[in-house]
């Protein structure tokens, strides 16, 4: 089995250099790696001259956008499978190649797990449901940095360019109505960093590209889906009233506690006085405070 690992960038040089020690580090050494860079002004295209012994091939030139730079690099790939690794993403170790290699999986679609990090340094597991529901990229979607699709199935199927942020996620829904298979690898593939990705921004592009993907459900399955969500939402909102009540009913029964802890006071106060009295009455009040003295010290 050999990959074809095509990555695009644009002036993100550092992103760059992080993807390629992770590439490089790989102990699976049958892949060809493809770089599309947009024309970069960072120092990019002077790094690529110095690394094009690492490259299958690799370009410097201005494009049409995202994926119109990953579909170039698609159609020149000659790899079993295509993983699309951009300037700062990475594997999630040197074996993912390897392990994705020693279990001989050959569904169309390969997809793992992924690493969520976040700028505080944090990190998240997202593991991929084993079992791929029908509808499941109706409503919900994989990391494409964890996915290897064969080469075939993305050649004959590229990207549409149409979509400024979200073209994977629609490809996904696409390959899965035409009879795609997909296989789950229960392995991590890729750390991903939050908040970078395309799919995670929400300006007005990606706003009309969510509401096109949206527009694209069937009514039935829309309908099914409005129906999951609302049930989810009455569940939650259930659990939420749920807690409410014990909240209220915990504060109420600590409320009975702590009259009941005063009127305890109270009545040993009530005691200590009665006993000072009486010791005062019997003229043992000198000694009473010496033996509170002696406590003290």
């Amino acid at each position: 089995m050999t990959y074809s690992i095509v990555t695009i960038c644009y002036n993100n040089l550092l992103g760059l250099i992080k993807t390629r020690e992770s590439i490089v580090s790989q102990t699976f050494k049958d892949y060809e790696w493809i770089v599309i860079d947009g024309g970069s002004t960072d120092g990019t295209k002077e790094f690529l001259q110095c690394h094009s012994d690492e490259f299958a091939y690799w370009c410097s030139e201005k494009d049409k956008g995202v994926y119109n730079a990953q579909n170039k690099g698609i159609a020149i790939a000659k790899g079993d499978y295509i993983i699309c690794m951009n300037s700062g993403d990475v594997f999630h170790d040197s074996e993912v190649l390897s392990a994705v290699s020693s279990l001989g999986f050959s569904a169309d679609i390969m997809y793992g797990d992924w690493l969520r990090v976040y700028p505080n340094g944090k990190t998240e597991k997202k593991e991929a449901p084993k079992k791929l529901p029908h509808y499941f990229f109706y409503y919900s979607n994989i990391c494409h940095q964890a996915m290897f699709i064969r080469r075939e199935v993305m050649q004959s199927h590229p990207f549409d360019e149409a979509y400024a942020v979200v073209a994977d996620w629609a490809k996904w829904r696409e390959l899965r109505e035409i009879g795609c298979t997909f296989g789950y690898l229960p392995i991590t593939v890729c750390d991903f960093e939050a908040g970078t990705g395309l799919s995670e921004r929400f300006d007005e592009k990606c706003a009309k590209d969510h509401e096109r993907l949206k527009s694209a459900i069937p009514p039935e399955i829309q309908q099914d889906i409005d129906g999951i969500t609302k049930d989810l939402r009455d569940y939650i909102s259930k659990q939420d009233r749920m807690l409410k009540e014990c909240n209220e009913l915990s504060q109420m029964h600590i409320s009975e506690l702590n009259g009941k802890i005063g009127e305890l006071q109270s009545q040993l106060d009530n005691k200590y006085v009665q006993k000072v009295c009486r010791m005062m009455q019997r003229g043992g009040i000198r000694k009473f405070f010496l033996r509170m003295f002696m406590k003290i010290i």
